[in-house]
């Protein structure tokens, strides 16, 4: 009797570790939160200016404990709302644990405009990194959400007016490039606005020997068809290759 009472006692105590140890099952924020390439309409930070400097008076004292000027400070994934607040933070990576708990408090001050897909507000997500380098920048969150405010796909993509001929056209072939016989793609990725003016480009692959130049500077000067999104003129990002072949 002794003995199958002490079983009865431990299988009880088995089955209550079961209960304790059961796996959670987490929300799927995902599929929640649109990502911003997923909405119609490029979000914006509300008194951008503002909630940077007070962002940066926060982080300047990390700028000196960063190792190197491309580290980063931290990479938050932000969860907003449909009222442009953020929800919820995931926090990836941070180098200023110290400053964590500031940081996270100036980030409840932030406002979004909304986020609106087929007319409709919805909850949105992103990535916040900031690095030492962009943190130097006086421009440390506008010029985060300003490469943010390009779609990456639209209904119709921008086009170089000529097409890709006229980018060529106006390429140099830099004759130290010749003289060591380096031939190749340059991509490019190049932030084109309503109105299909360049307004920067960025180096996303390159050969070296003065071609990255050249072919960023072709894509700086070329005009394009803007982009299209419903019906209408938006900012969009576009990766060009330029060909450097020796003939």
């Amino acid at each position: 009797m002794k003995r199958l009472f002490i079983a009865a006692v431990m299988l009880f105590l088995s089955l209550q570790s079961c209960r304790e140890n059961k796996i959670e099952i987490i929300p799927d924020y995902d599929n929640d939160y649109l990502t911003l390439e997923k909405v119609d309409e490029p979000v914006s930070l509300k008194n951008m200016e503002q909630e940077q400097n007070k962002l940066k008076e926060i982080l300047n004292e990390a700028i000196n404990q960063a190792e190197s000027k491309y580290d980063n400070l931290f990479d938050f994934k932000l969860y907003v709302g449909t009222d442009g607040r953020i929800e919820k933070i995931k926090i990836i990576d941070s180098k200023v644990t110290d400053k964590k708990t500031e940081i996270i408090e100036q980030l409840e001050n932030w406002v979004f405009n909304s986020a609106k897909l087929d007319g409709k507000p919805v909850n949105f997500q992103f990535n916040l990194k900031v690095s030492h380098e962009l943190l130097l920048n006086d421009k440390l969150i506008s010029d985060f959400f300003n490469e943010r405010s390009y779609f990456i796909a639209v209904n119709q993509m921008p086009e170089p007016i000529g097409g890709i001929e006229a980018i060529q056209k106006n390429i140099i072939y830099p004759e130290s490039a010749k003289k060591e016989g380096v031939q190749g793609r340059v991509y490019v990725k190049a932030y084109i606005d309503e109105q299909g003016d360049v307004s920067k480009v960025d180096l996303i692959k390159g050969i070296g020997a003065d071609c990255d130049e050249s072919a960023m500077a072709a894509v700086k000067k070329t005009k394009f068809k803007p982009g299209m999104q419903n019906g209408k003129p938006v900012k969009v990002q576009v990766a060009v290759p330029i060909l450097f072949q020796l003939k």
